[in-house]
C-alpha cells in the first residue's frame, strides 16, 4: 500500500485529494472554490495551448475542454445565483454553454485553417495522390500526420488506402478496407501486403510504427522491407517483398 501511495503518479492526486477533504471538513468554502476554479482555469488554458503549438488530439482535448468549461459555468452560476431568476437558471446555463460551444468550434476551425498550413505534409499528400494513383497504400496512425489537413478543404484520395493499426481496427471501415487486398482477417494483411505488386507501407524513416525488425524476422512472415522513395515531410514509402532463402546453409 505505501508502494502505491509513494508512487509519483499517484502522490500528488492523493494529496490534492487530501486537501480538498480538508477544506469540505472545516468548511473553507471560498478557498476551496478558488483552488477549483484555478484548476479548471489552468487545464483549460493548458489544453488550448497544447491544441494551437502542439498535436493535442481532438478524443481527448476536447472532452477535457467542454468538462473543464461547463464546470466553470456551473460554478460561476452557483456563486451568482442571486442575480439570476431561479426559474431561467437552466436555460441560462444551457444558452451559455453552446455559445462556448459555437465559438470554440469556430475558432478551431478557423485556427486550423490560417495557421497550421503545412507545406510538407500538402506537398507529401500531392506525390501520393499523383504517383500512387490507384495503389493501395497502409498508412499506420500518427504516420502521415492527418491532424495537418485543412479542415475547410476537401480532400479527394486517388489512391487506396488501409485504416488499421488505429481505433477503427475491428471496425466495419477496417473490414471493408481489407477487401482491397482480397482478404477478410486482419491476420492476412501483412502476408496480402508483401503479395501485392500494388500494395505499399507508409513509414516513419526512424523508429517505425509498423514494419519494424521484430515482425520482419516474423518466420511466418518472411519479408523484407524496400525503401521506394521519401516524401517530403520525412515519411518513406515502403515495399514489402519476401525475404530472399539462401541455398547455402
Amino acid at each position: 500500500f505505501s508502494k502505491l501511495i509513494n508512487h509519483p503518479e499517484n502522490k500528488w492526486p492523493l494529496y490534492f485529494l487530501l486537501l480538498i477533504s480538508v477544506l469540505i471538513i472545516f468548511k473553507f468554502h471560498w478557498l476551496l472554490t478558488l483552488i477549483i476554479f484555478g484548476y479548471l482555469s489552468y487545464a483549460i488554458s493548458f489544453s488550448i495551448y497544447l491544441d494551437i503549438f502542439y498535436r493535442f488530439p481532438a478524443r481527448v482535448a476536447h472532452p477535457i475542454l467542454i468538462m473543464c468549461a461547463s464546470f466553470v459555468i456551473l460554478l460561476i452560476f452557483h456563486l451568482w445565483s442571486h442575480k439570476f431568476p431561479a426559474k431561467n437558471t437552466n436555460h441560462s446555463i444551457l444558452a451559455t454553454t453552446f455559445i462556448l460551444g459555437v465559438f470554440w468550434f469556430l475558432f478551431n476551425i478557423g485556427m486550423h485553417h490560417n495557421i497550421s498550413k503545412n507545406t510538407a505534409f500538402e506537398l507529401s499528400l500531392n506525390r501520393l495522390q499523383s504517383a500512387y494513383q490507384g495503389k493501395i497504400l497502409y498508412i499506420p496512425p500518427l504516420v502521415l500526420q492527418w491532424e495537418k489537413m485543412d479542415p475547410l478543404k476537401r480532400y479527394h484520395f486517388n489512391f487506396q488506402m488501409i485504416s488499421a493499426g488505429g481505433t477503427d481496427t475491428f471496425s466495419p471501415s477496417f473490414y471493408k478496407s481489407l477487401e482491397k487486398l482480397g482478404v477478410k482477417k486482419g491476420y492476412e494483411m501483412i502476408p496480402a501486403l508483401i503479395n501485392n505488386p500494388n500494395a505499399y507501407v507508409i513509414e516513419m524513416k526512424t523508429n517505425p510504427y509498423c514494419v519494424t525488425h521484430d515482425m520482419m524476422e516474423n518466420d511466418n512472415l518472411k519479408c523484407r522491407a524496400v525503401v521506394i522513395e521519401q516524401l517530403p515531410n520525412g515519411r518513406v514509402i515502403l515495399k514489402l517483398k519476401p525475404k530472399r532463402t539462401s541455398l547455402w546453409k
